[in-house]
């Protein structure tokens, strides 16, 4: 559950439309930090599940519902019937309490509005509800580590409690690298999890072969190019590969 509260803060900083694309395995949309840390089908099916009463002394036969019917809908105009004047008097004061506290209820949407969740229509409004308060507790944390003398921005703040929730409660470990960092990108074959796979039938071939991204770069005696075809490749990579050592060498090795 942790780990899944430590993803939900990561996704108001990456930001994407869909909740799926942050495992795809696009390389254009790839972000294998999700997929490291839980699966997709995890990470759904607590989202899903997600509800705030005891499952042990729930009783769905006398619970509330908290709906109001059609028939019963006099009652909330009763309640809510005002006069004239207490309806001016009570507006009245509703704006004194508001430019009392303006100020701070407004930068503090101003800020929560920077790290937004990627939204899902549904039903469950306590969710959005237990998601707001969530993040109106993070923001609050990182106010009180301000005025404890904290000098890291809010972005940091909620990279370091991240980092620091993964450590504690994932197996794998997430410590940086010592040493000078690298200026070069990491290449997308050398990430993520790949597998080969046989090369799809077209509709010339239907056992259709190409050539080794890696045993087309070897040269013979003679410094030509040694033409060898298989029938798997990388379907992430669309790269044609021997299974091996052609496959292994391709995903492992930095300078090829």
């Amino acid at each position: 559950m942790r780990v899944f509260l430590g993803l939900i803060i990561l996704q108001s900083i990456i930001k994407k439309p869909e909740m799926r694309q942050y495992w795809s395995k696009n390389p254009l949309l790839l972000t294998p930090f999700f997929a490291k840390c839980l699966s997709n089908k995890r990470f759904e099916a607590i989202r899903s599940n997600l509800h705030f009463a005891d499952n042990e002394t729930f009783d769905a036969e006398h619970h509330p519902n908290p709906k109001l019917l059609q028939r019963n809908m006099w009652q909330l105009t009763k309640v809510f019937y005002y006069t004239k004047v207490d309806l001016a008097e009570s507006n009245i004061l509703l704006v004194v309490d508001y430019n009392d506290t303006m100020g701070g209820v407004d930068r503090v949407d101003q800020h929560l509005a920077d790290y937004t969740l990627p939204r899902k229509r549904g039903k469950k409004y306590y969710k959005k509800i237990f998601f707001h308060l969530f993040y109106l507790a993070l923001w609050n944390s990182f106010i009180i580590y301000v005025k404890t003398g904290g000098t890291k921005s809010a972005l940091v703040y909620r990279l370091e409690l991240i980092k620091q929730i993964m450590e504690k409660y994932h197996q794998t470990e997430f410590t940086p690298r010592t040493g000078r960092p690298s200026t070069q990108l990491t290449p997308l074959r050398l990430i993520g999890r790949h597998f080969p796979d046989v090369i799809p039938a077209t509709e010339k071939k239907t056992n259709p072969t190409r050539q080794c991204g890696i045993c087309s770069r070897a040269r013979d005696e003679r410094g030509k190019k040694i033409r060898r075809e298989n029938k798997y490749y990388c379907a992430d990579c669309e790269t044609p590969l021997c299974v091996t050592p052609c496959f292994r060498i391709y995903h492992t090795v930095a300078n090829i």
